[in-house]
């Protein structure tokens, strides 16, 4: 019997449920992501199992994907781990005008050692739990609302981007064109609390934050596969003890999906955004004392713009290509006299797939990043091959 023989039997339940299992088999030849003189070489193995779909119940729609993964490392086994992805959603109907989604998110995952310097493992969580709602006033016009509580964790003490638990409201309007396009405008208020931080006058990184976010989106929908979206907004953030850690500025992105061919699709984008990242003063002293790249932040603004192109030779055959390119600038450091650090990341990835039966897919690529950076023993080079092979059902 063929390998790639799939009955009938093994379809999806209901037309509405798919379930998925597989492995990926990854070689890294600089694991912990640093400079040439320190690299190490790694092969990972990762088995996972999945299952997405959604179900209407009258005028509701429930939607689920989750994802069970089991991961582990040849030489570094310390670094074994397993984790769960899940995402449910209600998208609930309670008049022809008002309607909306109550969701929760769960995300469990390995830092990337990019982020996180050092060898040792920290397995970050995610919790998010939100209600939005928008109500049709006349033609499309709607006003829109909604809140959420997010939290986030860390297995290991992990301060420029502790644990920490956030709620937030948001309250806006907006028009939907009959043909999808949209745009809306909106104003969002978010209190947050960090845990596991004890106030010093030394580090002075803080317990809290307050944040506000204006913003503009929407969603233009110029042809019927292809589509532009976007953001612009104000976000500022004022912290409830150290006011030398706030930070405010412009942020926004752009991103394309145009189908140029029916063979052929191009998604494009750009972004900029400001992210927390309090590094410690004592910590950034002792490194720069033992000549090691610090960071002497309180945030960092990110400047991103990334292409790939996918092309589908065949029903059973795809090639695609990712080009990533991105600035890091650390802003707000407590040590005077010290040049703010500055990163420049490229990422490129090669890849294809083939599926030589309705049900099995299998999939290789080959990837290439680079750090360059102003500190010393922060640049580094790394190379990624995978190889994947998951089955449908």
């Amino acid at each position: 019997m063929s390998l790639f023989y799939c009955t009938a039997a093994q379809g999806k339940v209901g037309d509405a449920w798919e379930f998925s299992a597989g492995s990926l088999l990854r070689h890294e030849d600089n694991l912990f992501r640093s400079t040439s003189d320190n690299e190490r070489n790694e092969q990972i193995v990762s088995t996972f199992a999945a299952v997405s779909g959604e179900q209407a119940i009258s005028r509701q729609n429930l939607k689920l994907d989750a994802r069970f993964s089991d991961n582990r490392y040849h030489h570094y086994d310390y670094l074994d781990y397993s984790a769960w992805e899940a995402e449910a959603a209600w998208d609930w109907l309670a008049t022809s005008r008002l309607q909306g989604v109550l969701g929760a998110d769960y995300n469990e995952s390995i830092n990337s050692f990019a982020d996180f310097s050092g060898t040792e493992q920290n397995i970050r969580t995610l919790r998010r739990y939100y209600l939005d709602a928008d109500w049709r006033v006349a033609g499309g016009w709607k006003l829109l609302a909604g809140g959420a509580h997010y939290q986030q964790e860390n297995s290991s003490l992990y301060r420029v981007e502790g644990d920490y638990q956030s709620d937030s409201l948001e309250l806006g309007m907006g028009y939907e064109a009959p043909s999808g396009s949209n745009v809306s405008v909106s104003l969002r208020k978010t209190d947050g609390d960090y845990a596991n931080r004890v106030i010093s006058t030394t580090d002075r990184v803080d317990s809290g934050f307050e944040q506000s976010l204006a913003e503009m989106r929407f969603l233009w929908m110029f042809s019927g596969k292809s589509k532009i979206r976007g953001n612009l907004g104000y976000v500022e953030r004022e912290h409830d003890h150290y006011g030398e850690r706030d930070y405010q500025g412009v942020i926004g992105g752009l991103s394309l999906d145009y189908q140029w061919t029916g063979s052929t699709r191009v998604s494009a984008a750009v972004e900029q955004n400001l992210v927390s990242y309090q590094s410690s003063p004592v910590t950034d002293v002792g490194k720069v004392m033992t000549s090691q790249a610090y960071y002497n932040s309180s945030y960092y603004r990110r400047r991103l713009i990334s292409i790939g192109p996918l092309w589908r030779y065949s029903a059973k055959v795809s090639l695609h290509a990712r080009w990533r390119y991105e600035e890091r600038d650390y802003q707000g450091g407590l040590l005077t006299g010290l040049d703010g650090r500055k990163d420049r990341l490229q990422t490129l990835v090669l890849g294809g797939d083939w599926s030589p039966a309705n049900c099995v897919l299998i999939g290789a690529a080959l990837q290439r990043e680079r750090r360059a950076s102003n500190q010393a023993n922060a640049d580094f080079n790394s190379d990624m091959a995978t190889l994947s092979l998951t089955f449908t059902f």
